[in-house]
């Protein structure tokens, strides 16, 4: 089976990312435009089973008001684990290419500040290829597009003037499809760090 590394709602999700971010850029007041690139650690779970790899991809945001931004975020993620079934150990394995949008408030951020707060969440679209091939496994192995939600938490850090790092801890549930055609739902863990430098 031949699999595009983007489905067409995702790509279309990227572009219109894309042409709102351009469009924003050209009338953003200085400052109220940011972006950084990210890489951490992260587990998709369902029900019966775990994989656990790497995460990486990049945050852009627009801070339409003070301290609240809008976000996008592009993010490719490639995990892998086993599942032990009556003695018997399984390969199983999770990639993943996702798309989000939401909201993000920060708490305490100020030119004084060095550490500042913030939370988000919003929507997610995953494209998802799936091997969970075992016996009685809840997915098997599916490819497709998943809808869901995410939540965020973490905090600005800043080094520098212009260097700031933003540890930050991610969760998103989509809804995906098995390969007994039934509906089933993907958790996915995230501690990602990502590393802003002004210049």
């Amino acid at each position: 089976m031949s699999l595009r590394p983007y489905s067409p709602a995702v790509r279309l999700l990227l572009l219109t990312a894309c042409a709102v971010a351009l469009a924003a850029s050209l009338h953003a007041a200085q400052g109220d435009l940011r972006g950084e690139l990210f890489i951490g650690s992260n587990s998709f779970a369902t029900k019966d089973a775990s994989t656990y790899g790497s995460i990486f991809g990049f945050n852009w945001g627009y801070e339409f008001e003070p301290e609240v931004l809008w976000t996008l975020t592009a993010a490719y993620s490639s995990t892998d684990g086993h599942k032990v079934v009556a003695g018997q150990s399984y390969p199983i394995s999770a990639r993943t290419s996702t798309a989000q949008t939401g909201l993000l408030r920060y708490f305490n951020r100020g030119p004084a500040n060095i550490v500042a707060p913030f939370l988000g969440g919003g929507f997610s679209v995953l494209y998802y290829e799936i091997d969970f091939n075992y016996p009685e496994s809840v997915i098997g192995t599916t490819a497709g597009t998943g809808y869901g939600v995410f939540a965020m938490a973490g905090a600005e850090i800043r080094l520098s003037r212009s260097t700031t790092l933003i540890p930050q801890y991610r969760v998103t549930s989509h809804q995906i499809q098995a390969q007994s055609g039934r509906g089933a739902t993907l958790y996915s863990v995230g501690l990602l760090i990502a590393l802003r430098i002004g210049i």
